[in-house]
């Protein structure tokens, strides 16, 4: 578990934060209402536009891993660039797209709640590093 409390601030460029494996579950996030998370995913290298990822390699074959939900919260919301990669994990998100670098923030979870103000971007996403975007098979909106 990744957690920023209310006074925490983490920003920083060329960064990958990956949750890994451990007792068959996946860490997850917890950003507070007060914390500030400015974050920028590499743009070249192994982890080129990858900025939060939760990494299912460790597990015995056939197991399925449980994760508790994500939360990325924060007073302004959190500025992100790059992709953040849940897949089996459902996020509760507060953020946008940093105003320095690519404007590129996309979100592969198998479940989202969007907060307040919040928005996605594909415009930059090349020049962050991510030149094959995921393919959208299955979009839900439900109230």
């Amino acid at each position: 578990m990744l957690k920023c409390s209310t006074r925490d601030n983490v920003a920083g460029t060329g960064v990958t934060i990956i949750l890994t494996t451990q007792t068959n579950k996946i860490g997850a996030l917890s950003i507070a209402s007060g914390a500030l998370l400015d974050l920028n995913a590499p743009s070249s290298g192994r982890f080129a536009g990858l900025v939060l990822i939760q990494d299912s390699n460790g597990l015995a074959t056939g197991t399925s891993y449980t994760s508790r939900h994500s939360r990325i919260g924060g007073k302004r919301g959190a500025t992100l660039n790059g992709l953040i990669y849940f897949p089996s994990s459902s996020l509760t998100f507060h953020g946008k797209p940093g105003d320095t670098g690519p404007r590129c923030l996309v979100l592969v979870v198998d479940s989202v709640n969007v907060n307040s103000n919040s928005s996605l971007d594909t415009g930059g996403c090349s020049s962050a590093g991510l030149f094959e975007l995921p393919i959208v098979n299955r979009v839900a909106l439900a109230e």
